[in-house]
C-alpha cells in the first residue's frame, strides 16, 4: 500500500466516534453500531435482524453501494487480490442475506461487494436515522468533522433478504 493510503486510513481510524454517537443519539437514531470485524454487510444484517425480531412485517435495507465511503487505495488493493483473511468467512456467514440485483458483473462492482464484507479495525458508525432528521444529522456530523458522513441506503419492506444492493447505474 502506498504511504498516502496508509496515512489516510490511520487518520480515519483515530477519529473518535464519541461526537457522532452523541449526535445520532440526540437525534433519535433507532439503532446504531460500530463497523468492525463483520464488515459493513455483517453489521447491517445484525441491525436488520434485531429490528425484525418478533415482528410479522419485516424490513430490509436498499443499499446504494456507490454511496459507501471508500478509502483511497482500497479498490486498487482489491483489484490486485489483496483481500482480508476474513473476506471468505464473512461472505459465508452473511452472503445468503444479500440480494444481488446486478445488470452486469463488472470488476468494479465486485470490488465494492468485497468492501462490504471487509472487516474494519475502526470503521466508523452505522446508524438508522429517520428521514425527517437525516439533513440535520448530516449537518451536525459534518460540523464536528465527520466529513465522510453520508446516507448509504434506506429501509424498505421485505419478505426476503436483509440487504438489497443497488447501483445508480442499474436504474438506467
Amino acid at each position: 500500500a502506498k504511504y498516502d493510503w496508509v496515512l489516510t486510513a490511520v487518520e480515519s481510524m483515530v477519529q473518535s466516534n464519541r461526537w457522532a454517537s452523541e449526535i445520532m443519539n440526540g437525534l433519535g437514531a433507532s439503532s446504531a453500531t460500530d463497523v468492525s470485524g463483520f464488515g459493513l454487510a455483517g453489521h447491517l444484517i445484525e441491525m436488520i435482524a434485531s429490528t425484525n425480531k418478533g415482528k410479522s412485517e419485516r424490513v430490509a435495507v436498499k443499499l446504494q453501494v456507490e454511496r459507501v465511503p471508500v478509502l483511497e487505495g482500497a479498490m486498487e488493493c482489491i483489484s490486485k487480490g489483496d483481500l482480508s483473511s476474513l473476506d471468505l468467512s464473512n461472505r459465508k456467514a452473511f452472503g445468503d442475506e444479500i440480494s444481488f440485483s446486478l445488470h452486469d458483473e463488472s470488476a468494479e462492482k465486485e470490488g465494492m461487494v468485497s468492501l462490504l464484507y471487509d472487516p474494519q479495525t475502526a470503521g466508523g458508525l452505522l446508524a438508522s436515522v429517520s428521514e425527517e432528521r437525516v439533513g440535520e444529522c448530516l449537518s451536525a456530523l459534518r460540523e464536528k468533522g465527520y466529513s465522510n458522513a453520508c446516507v448509504i441506503g434506506s429501509v424498505i419492506s421485505s419478505e426476503g433478504c436483509c440487504i438489497e444492493l443497488s447501483w445508480e447505474s442499474d436504474a438506467h
